[in-house]
C-alpha cells in the first residue's frame, strides 16, 4: 500500500502537535522569549519603550536601541502583538 502526500502530511501535522504538546517547555527558555512577553507587557501598558535597561551591550547581549527617550526592543514586534491577549489575560505557563 502506498501511503499518499496528503496523508502522509496529515501524519506529519498529528505526530508534531502531540510531541509539542507532550514536551511543551513549563517556562521560557531563552532571553528572546523573555524579552518578547516583555514586550507584550509593554504593548499593554501604552508604549514600547524601557527605561530600566541600559541600551549597551551587556557582555554579549544588547537589549536595543535608543530612541531619545529609551530603549526600544530589537526585537520584531509581531510576535510581541500576537502575545498580547495571552499576557493580557495573566496567563502563565505552570511553573
Amino acid at each position: 500500500m502506498e501511503l499518499k502526500p496528503a496523508l502522509i502530511l496529515k501524519i506529519v501535522v498529528v505526530v508534531v502537535t502531540v510531541l509539542f504538546i507532550a514536551f511543551f517547555p513549563q517556562f521560557y527558555n531563552s532571553n528572546d522569549e523573555r524579552n518578547y512577553i516583555q514586550n507584550a507587557y509593554y504593548l499593554l501598558n501604552g508604549g514600547i519603550e524601557r527605561h530600566d535597561v541600559p541600551c549597551e551591550p551587556v557582555g554579549n547581549e544588547t537589549y536595543g536601541f535608543y530612541n531619545g527617550e529609551g530603549c526600544v526592543s530589537k526585537y520584531n514586534i509581531g510576535l510581541a502583538i500576537v502575545l498580547a491577549p495571552f499576557v493580557a489575560l495573566h496567563w502563565q505557563p505552570e511553573l
